[in-house]
């Protein structure tokens, strides 16, 4: 899997889930529960289907450092 692609995550909005569970801005979204994230509308995308069968999200990140690191959304709420 090619991992330069991906969302860019900008900005952790307060009391988002994202800001919840630990997700930190600078990083960029790779995988969302093992799904190949290209584009920021992907990864809205797959984090609305989570929201709407009422379950986590696994997403996969590549850090500033390279590091590959995994966060669990408890409320991936994507408005």
């Amino acid at each position: 899997r090619d991992y330069r692609a991906g969302a860019f995550v900008e900005v952790v909005r307060p009391e988002s889930a994202a800001d919840i569970d630990g997700l930190p801005a600078g990083v960029i979204v790779t995988e969302i529960e093992g799904q190949a994230i290209t584009t920021a509308e992907e990864a809205q995308f797959a984090l609305a289907r989570q929201a709407r069968r009422d379950r986590p999200a696994l997403v996969r990140v590549r850090r500033p450092d390279g590091l590959t690191a995994f966060y669990d959304l408890a409320s991936p709420f994507v408005d």
